[in-house]
């Protein structure tokens, strides 16, 4: 078994954890992207399965890429509810949810551990320069019926720097294909990715910008969090873990990212330039048709990625309840004893 530290930071060992935990399926017939794979994931999430491990994808090319669905979702054994979430931290497969947050939020006192700059990593096993990729036809996952795209971007961290390279910052934010090389996403005022585009802005200078999938699981985790502005993730993820985490240099931009990321994306976030996105499928169940809003455009000018990369993939959406009654309805509701609703 691999030892916590090896899981918390290497999103492959991670996967084989999951597997010899019993909590990992892998499914190699071809599967399609195009909702196949969002409708198997969201029966996972409301069933509390395992989690689906797609090996072979429609418009895959040599087997890049594969995609983990569900990496934290929750476990059906009452004693391991939050085991796949633990096993992002390092802990055991038995810790509670207070365990979990006591874990993320161990690193508030102490001092930050700055990550290790290393040559070279897992990430960089293959390189893709603009015209050997198109984000169309790879196997993006459409995971919604009233979706506006392709929603490739659910679970990986966007990789952004201050124009003086104080604050590097690590978050998470939806974003979906836009064309053969090029995302469409969120930058939402006030969150930390918005206020560093809005640095660069004043510098009237695009944005320097990786997004990083099946990155370091506790990395993850600490890209969820809310730090205080000019807080660093990697550092907190150092105080955190005890260790200081591997990172590797951009190859188009001075970015540095986790060496052990299944895939990277590298290129620019505009400043200027602007296209519709969404609607989205939310968590809590709901969709508005139509409903798109001008976001930033993100221009990929590279991919580097692991031999059969693995994307993880969270597929948002309402538990479903399917409860009906026998006992006849309220005269003055009619749905007080039938309830459906859909995610």
């Amino acid at each position: 078994m691999p030892t916590a530290n090896q899981i918390q930071f290497d999103f492959r060992t991670f996967v084989e954890a999951l597997k010899e935990d019993n909590d990992l399926v892998e499914i190699n017939e071809e599967i399609d992207p195009y909702l196949e794979v969002g409708a198997i994931i969201r029966k996972v999430c409301e069933t509390n399965d395992k989690a689906p491990l797609f090996n072979n994808l429609k418009g895959n090319v040599n087997g890049f890429w594969r995609i983990l669905g569900a990496p934290a979702s929750l476990r059906s054994d009452p004693k391991q509810t939050y085991g796949r979430i633990a096993r992002h931290l390092g802990l055991p497969v038995t810790a509670s949810m207070k365990d979990v947050v006591d874990r993320v939020l161990s690193a508030k006192t102490k001092a930050p551990i700055p990550p290790n700059i290393v040559k070279t990593g897992p990430c960089k096993e293959h390189i893709l320069s603009k015209d050997q990729f198109d984000l169309n036809k790879l196997p993006a996952p459409f995971l919604h019926q009233s979706d506006g795209g392709k929603y490739i971007q659910t679970y990986g961290m966007h990789i952004v720097q201050s124009p003086d390279g104080k604050w590097t910052n690590w978050s998470i934010a939806r974003a979906m294909v836009k064309d053969k090389n090029e995302l469409v996403g969120l930058v939402i005022e006030p969150q930390h990715i918005w206020q560093i585009h809005q640095l660069w802005k004043k510098e009237g200078k695009d944005v320097p910008w990786a997004l990083c999938f099946g990155v370091p699981p506790a990395a993850i985790m600490a890209s969820s969090m809310p730090l205080p502005d000019g807080c660093s993730e990697a550092g907190y993820v150092g105080a955190m873990t005890g260790t200081a985490l591997d990172v590797v240099k951009c190859e188009t931009n001075d970015l540095y990212v986790p060496a052990t990321s299944e895939i990277v994306f590298e290129g620019t976030l505009s400043i200027s330039e602007t296209a519709p996105e969404g609607p989205f499928g939310e968590m809590h169940g709901y969709v508005f048709p139509g409903d798109t809003h001008q976001w930033p455009v993100y221009h990929v000018e590279k991919i580097t990625h692991r031999t059969d990369a693995i994307m993880p993939v969270s597929n948002c959406g309402r538990i479903t309840d399917e409860t009906v009654s026998r006992q006849p309805p309220s005269p003055t509701d009619e749905f007080t004893n039938t309830h459906i609703s859909i995610p």
